[in-house]
């Protein structure tokens, strides 16, 4: 396991990289890899160690099942860029474990050695350091990303939807925004009936670790036209039992209410709901119409709380 991060680019148009690995038997818990190769350039941490000239660099690493591993690597370096030294020898080792999907924590410790021993020259008249240097590593999880999911991506005003994450766990603290939005903007689940297109923002932390992420999620409103043509009332049905435009029914993505009473030319209540799924299926007191004009009076109350009313005829075909 390499704790050293390197840019290394390879030779173009050249195969010059060559490499070469040992694995230990699946059943063992010991694993050891070893490779080598040429590459264009040695650039680390933003810095050129080889003069934009080629580097051969090789290392040899070995991992515990237990989360132990250990490696040592090496390259070529530009004299006159490193003080007269030629090698850069690292030596690695350290302990990794993954406790969940979530949490891992990689502590390592890395030496830097320079076998040439030359020294880098004080500043001010000071004593001259060692190019050697040792830096302890620990690595805490950070999330990488996070997906806000809704119930719906857009919807009508009025309408509710619910917010939710890819990333849970007790472990976890939210916070939503626009706080005002939602009805508990701490929740992993928050519900939430915004009246213009509204992008919500989530903050997770991990209470852990303390690593937090951001994700958004844009939800767009339409406006709800509370009236026809969005509301559909039909002029006729034929409830003949075919399948076909059996049912006197409303036809509406965004009611919250309905009131509908049908009558007939004598002025006899013969259907009455508030239930938006129940169409009239053309009968009076369990039985059959005979086909004529009925006059019906709507009143209906919108998501948005807007009302409307209405009234016509309805044709009775057989």
């Amino acid at each position: 396991m390499k704790m050293r991060n390197m840019v290394v680019s390879g030779l173009a148009g050249m195969s010059l990289m060559t490499s070469a690995s040992v694995f230990a038997e699946t059943t063992s818990p010991h694993s050891f890899s070893a490779n080598v190769g040429l590459f264009s350039q040695y650039n680390f941490r933003g810095i050129d160690f080889s003069d934009e000239d080629v580097a051969l660099q090789g290392g040899f690493d070995y991992a515990h099942t237990s989360g132990w591993y250990a490696g040592v690597w090496a390259s070529s370096l530009e004299e006159d860029l490193n003080v007269g030294n030629s090698l850069e020898v690292d030596f690695y080792g350290g302990y990794y474990h993954q406790f969940t999907d979530d949490f891992s924590v990689d502590v390592g410790l890395l030496q830097f050695y320079y076998p040439d021993r030359e020294k880098v020259p004080g500043l001010a008249g000071g004593s001259d350091e060692d190019f050697d240097t040792t830096e302890v590593d620990v690595q805490l999880p950070a999330f990488t990303d996070a997906i806000v999911d809704a119930s719906n991506d857009s919807l009508y005003r009025g309408e509710i939807i619910q917010l939710g994450t890819n990333r849970n766990g007790s472990n976890l603290l939210y916070f939503w925004e626009p706080a005002g939005l939602l009805d508990n903007p701490n929740s992993p689940t928050p519900n939430s009936s915004p009246t213009t297109d509204t992008t919500f923002k989530v903050t997770i932390t991990d209470l852990n670790t303390g690593c937090e992420v951001i994700a958004y999620k844009k939800v767009k409103v339409f406006e709800i036209n509370c009236d026809e043509p969005d509301i559909f009332i039909p002029s006729a049905f034929s409830p003949n039992g075919d399948g076909k435009n059996d049912v006197f029914l409303l036809r509406a993505n965004y009611l919250a209410e309905i009131d509908l009473e049908i009558y007939n030319r004598w002025g006899e209540l013969v259907f009455q709901t508030q239930n938006i799924r129940e169409g009239w299926d053309g009968t009076y007191q369990g039985k059959e119409v005979d086909p004529d004009v009925f006059v019906y009076h709507l009143t209906v109350k919108c998501l948005d709380n807007q009302e409307y009313y209405t009234q016509g005829n309805v044709t009775v075909i057989r």
